[in-house]
């Protein structure tokens, strides 16, 4: 290309708190400036992870409710960047990017990342034959289809019936060493709330998550050790809802609703547990990074990448089927184990893997 930068242009539904924007804004930071030159529309409206993006990153907020309303706004601005590749994750949006792709600028790539495990959410959904068709249809006009875990991939073939040669798997990626700088920043956020043990679960609160569940089974803990905490880090939805849970369960002052935190691995470095008990996962950023903080980890079964993770960490053991509070889940975790992380999930083997997809 005679030294001319690669332009990729990433599309994101928002910036507010999600694995999707999070890995995105992790390859925004990341991707080799001497190959890309990196852009980015967002539909929606801001949110949490704008002041992560690079300075060098032209953002574009088309600000738009639905992203069935974005189609032509978004066309005009891939006509006006003039990307070589556009990248989109989250089902929704990628359909979106997809069903543009006959009027793109000839020679344009599209590359989609999907964010989540399709059947599960199609499942619940009364219009599930009519998003199948979409997915069956539109998947395909990719050039590449990105897939967090092998789990997702076998997922779209066989329960969504997605048939594309251009399937490809590449975990999410951690960044160990950022990690490890701010788990450093700042004492310990349970020091004034006694012994515990402390319980802590990351993530928005929507009903995907099942933190329902996490309050109920949580009853059950503090029957056991009246000091133990529940402390939720994250926004959303649900969150009325599972106050009033707390409450109707006698349990309200041992549960803690901290919203959004910038610095979820302080928490992470002194908990006493980290739970994922999601109704599916596609590959949880929050599990992964709780590893890297040499927490103790738990998660109750679900379809989803989450099982691979514990295999490639070798604690596949912690992948069960019911929160009882097994004494043995507090115990603090080998050192290979984060090793093993590491050897999957490092920032600069993703980041190359996702380079090579790009350009």
């Amino acid at each position: 290309m005679g030294g001319q930068r690669v332009k990729v242009l990433f599309v994101l539904s928002n910036l507010n708190e999600g694995g999707a924007q999070k890995v995105s804004v992790t390859l925004l930071r990341f991707l080799d400036r001497t190959i890309f030159e990196p852009h980015l529309v967002v539909i929606g409206e801001s949110g949490v992870f704008e002041k992560d993006i690079p300075k060098d990153v032209p953002i574009t907020f088309l600000r738009l409710k639905r992203v069935r309303q974005a189609h032509f706004p978004l066309l005009k601005e891939i006509y006006r960047i003039r990307p070589a590749t556009v990248f989109a994750t989250l089902g929704y949006v990628n359909l979106g990017v997809l069903m543009l792709r006959p009027f793109l600028p000839k020679g344009t790539r599209v590359v989609v990342r999907e964010g989540a495990i399709v059947s599960s959410i199609l499942n619940s959904s009364s219009v599930a034959p009519l998003w199948r068709t979409f997915y069956r249809r539109f998947y395909p006009r990719a050039d590449q289809v990105i897939c967090q875990s092998n789990f997702m991939r076998q997922d779209l073939k066989e329960a969504i019936g997605v048939t594309t040669a251009n399937m490809t798997h590449i975990y999410n990626p951690v960044d160990v060493a950022a990690i490890d700088a701010l788990s450093n920043e700042g004492e310990n956020p349970f020091i004034s709330h006694g012994q515990g043990p402390h319980v802590v679960t990351v993530g928005r609160l929507a009903k995907i998550k099942n933190y329902d569940n996490l309050v109920l089974r949580f009853r059950d803990l503090v029957s056991e050790k009246p000091d133990a905490h529940l402390w939720l880090l994250g926004t959303g939805p649900e969150q009325s809802a599972l106050e009033e849970l707390a409450r109707a369960q006698g349990i309200a002052s041992q549960v803690h609703f901290m919203g959004h935190q910038s610095n979820p691995y302080l928490w992470l470095k002194y908990a006493d547990l980290f739970v994922l008990c999601s109704k599916s996962e596609g590959l949880p950023n929050a599990l992964l990074e709780a590893v890297a903080c040499r927490c103790p980890v738990i998660s109750t079964v679900h379809p989803g990448g989450t099982g691979e993770i514990f295999a490639n960490i070798g604690q596949s053991k912690r992948f069960v089927e019911a929160l009882n509070w097994e004494p043995w889940w507090f115990e603090r975790p080998e050192t290979e184990t984060r090793a093993r992380l590491v050897s999957v999930h490092d920032l600069n083997r993703v980041v190359l893997q996702y380079q090579e997809v790009l350009r």
